[in-house]
């Protein structure tokens, strides 16, 4: 063999296998900027659980957590003994991995169970459409569900080490890989006992033509049959009230689950439909979908037959227990119980979308590239959109946390109001034909004290958390406020008192936690000596901070006669108005009229700038006015007992640095 020749066959060599490596690349590329997120949604609560055992209690019967899912445990625990804590980084990192991974293993499975004509680009294909299938989005961005990741990683290796290892049984390392992943499988989630299924057909697929040993089968099986039963006795003890309690919205929860297989076309569908399309509908067109795709697909590549309807069985059994057993409810806001379904949809459309590439016919090569775009495209811009929610969520825990910090509130009686649970986007941004297709950050029913006390060096649990819908301003998506909810009057009693008062505040699609107010909170040192309507209100000191996006006003106030008033911020540029701000003190959660006689507190708010302007030409005032009628208490200056113009009290202006 030439020089050349050896060449060339090395280069393609090596490209094979950075092709084979893609979904691993891709899956940083596309989930990389999951290693700057905290902690998510119950992280803390499975790590307050590890807190509660002195040893691998959740091996055996561990009743404070309802699911049987040992190894994850194990590999949480361990990391925790070795490094003597827990890194959201390093953590995160795993998921990315173990994702990675799970895409390479589909691809080769892919690969094995197709005719050598389509094999690598079909292996290819399927392991990207797995990295980029939208619904796993939850999954990989939070740490708590590694359980869906380990289950992927080990049901795809054990696969794949066993129909290698019946390909060549003297290689007796691939058999012990398979039993491994069986193992990592089945003690993961509830799930991994479809392992027995899926290697089944795999081996039927893979060996139809060819006689093999049932003894070899026999020896495959044996032990992850072993698995299986250890598993479901153990499961069976410690499973959840309603495990064996069939959904009573089984048509949603299938529609939810189903509407995966056939996303790209859902997609395509969702411009024509408002609100959520009728689940049985979903499920019609779905099967149809995927009806009419094997049916016209069949000219084209007969042989691969089995392995596409393998696929399609192995999307079908992997979503039942979650569309039987899970409400709802659930199965409505939680996505990523499709991930591991997902394998056996990409297994699909690789082997559909590779086939059709390798056709002679250029019409029916643009056909395949047009599908994998399609995929692709609608893949990347649900992910782009879900990203940059994640990357939000982020910000405001890191944003609030520095806040925390800097103002050292561990032993503080601190309020803070209108925290988010989860994101949605609204009616125009929805992609899909039913679910929340919602960023999760926090859950309902956690303990959102222990979701700052992981991501930090202080104790924040005693931090109180409420909610107030009437100050709740997001535009544009949904935005699901943390309970207790709470009206005026509880919301006024919680923070009465309070050291700091923070709450969540929306600019267009922004929003952050902002201190508004509290005790604890320092007094601007501008005295201004002002009074309002015959002494009912004194405004004692004011200034205001310029800030490039808006500008922080400062004032303290005292109230002798209380009433029903509010305050207002202008903000101008050269006469003209360009930022406001009004409502009650403390981001409208202390009304004026429910201060005491005499009381004195400091309100901290934020206008922010609707257009660009040169700061030189900035004046700020501040007044107030009647609720009822909303017209301008009389502002008088305490020393020359004149009165303001227009009663607008001029306000210093800082520009910091």
């Amino acid at each position: 063999m030439s020089n050349k020749r050896k060449n060339q066959q090395l280069i393609w060599h090596w490209t094979e296998y950075l092709l084979s490596a893609a979904p691993l690349l891709l899956a940083f590329a596309v989930y990389g900027y999951t290693l700057r997120l905290p902690f998510f949604l119950d992280d803390g609560a499975h790590f307050d659980i590890l807190a509660q055992t002195s040893g691998l209690e959740f091996w055996g019967d561990f009743p404070t957590f309802p699911f049987y899912r040992p190894l994850v445990f194990t590999i949480w625990q361990g990391y925790e003994r070795l490094s003597g804590g827990y890194d959201p980084v390093a953590f995160h990192y795993l998921n990315v991995i173990c994702f990675g991974i799970a895409g390479i293993l589909c691809g080769q499975v892919t690969k094995r169970l197709t005719p050598p004509s389509i094999r690598f680009p079909a292996s290819v294909v399927a392991g990207i459409l797995f990295v980029l299938f939208p619904f796993s989005y939850q999954a990989v961005g939070m740490v708590a569900a590694l359980f869906h990741l380990t289950l992927a990683v080990g049901v795809m290796l054990s696969v794949w080490a066993g129909l290698k290892w019946l390909d060549n049984p003297k290689r007796m390392f691939v058999l012990v890989i398979a039993w491994s992943g069986a193992f990592i499988a089945v003690f993961s989630h509830e799930n991994g006992v479809l392992i027995l299924p899926l290697m089944v057909g795999a081996i039927v697929i893979g060996f139809s033509k060819e006689e093999i040993s049932l003894r070899r089968i026999g020896i495959l099986l044996a032990p992850i049959c072993m698995m299986v039963s250890i598993y479901l006795l153990q499961w069976w003890r410690v499973r959840p009230q309603d495990a064996t309690q069939i959904n009573n919205a089984l048509d949603v929860s299938l529609a939810v689950l189903l509407q995966g297989l056939v996303y790209p076309f859902a997609a395509l569908i969702r411009p024509f439909i408002t609100g959520d399309i009728d689940p049985i509908a979903l499920v019609i067109i779905a099967m149809l979908i995927v009806f009419v795709s094997v049916v016209a697909f069949a000219r084209f590549a007969l042989k691969t037959l089995p392995a596409l309807l393998y696929g399609v069985g192995w999307y079908v059994i992997a979503i039942l227990p979650a569309a039987l057993f899970l409400t709802a409810g659930y199965v409505l806001g939680q996505t990523r119980l499709a991930l591991f379904a997902s394998l056996g949809g990409s297994i699909f459309w690789g082997i559909i979308i590779a086939s059709l590439w390798c056709q002679r016919s250029s019409i029916i090569k643009l056909m395949a590239l047009v599908v994998l775009i399609g995929f692709i495209g609608v893949s990347l811009e649900f992910l782009a959109m879900r990203r940059g929610e994640f990357l939000q969520l982020a910000a405001y825990q890191r944003n609030l946390l520095a806040q925390f910090d800097t103002l050292n509130v561990e032993a503080t009686n601190t309020v803070v109001i209108n925290t988010p649970d989860f994101l949605i986007p609204d009616e125009a941004n929805r992609r899909f034909l039913i679910g929340t297709e919602g960023v999760l950050f926090v859950d309902p029913a956690s303990d959102y004290g222990l979701q700052w006390t992981i991501n930090s060096v202080g104790n924040y649990r005693d931090i109180s958390v409420i909610a107030f819908p009437e100050i709740q301003r997001n535009s544009g998506f949904g935005f699901s406020t943390h309970p207790p909810a709470l009206g005026q009057t509880d919301v006024t009693q919680r923070v009465r008192n309070a050291d700091y008062v923070f709450v969540t505040e929306f600019h267009e699609r922004d929003f952050e936690a902002v201190l508004v107010g509290g005790q604890g909170v320092d007094a601007p040192l501008n005295a201004i000596g002002a009074r309002f309507a015959e002494n009912q209100v004194e405004l004692i000191s004011v200034d205001a901070h310029y800030n490039d996006d808006y500008i922080e006003i400062r004032s303290q106030w005292r109230v002798l006669d209380p009433d029903a008033i509010k305050m207002f911020v202008h903000v101008t540029c050269d006469g003209l108005l360009i930022a406001q701000s009004d409502g009650f003190p403390w981001g409208d959660t202390f009304p004026f009229a429910d201060w005491q006689a005499g009381d004195e507190n400091t309100d901290i708010r934020r206008a922010y700038f609707e257009e660009t302007f040169s700061p030189d030409c900035l004046e700020v005032y501040v007044g107030l006015y009647y609720q009822a009628d909303v017209t301008r208490l009389e502002a008088v200056d305490s020393e020359t007992n004149s009165r303001f113009e227009n009663d607008l009290i001029p306000v210093n202006i800082i520009f910091e640095g």
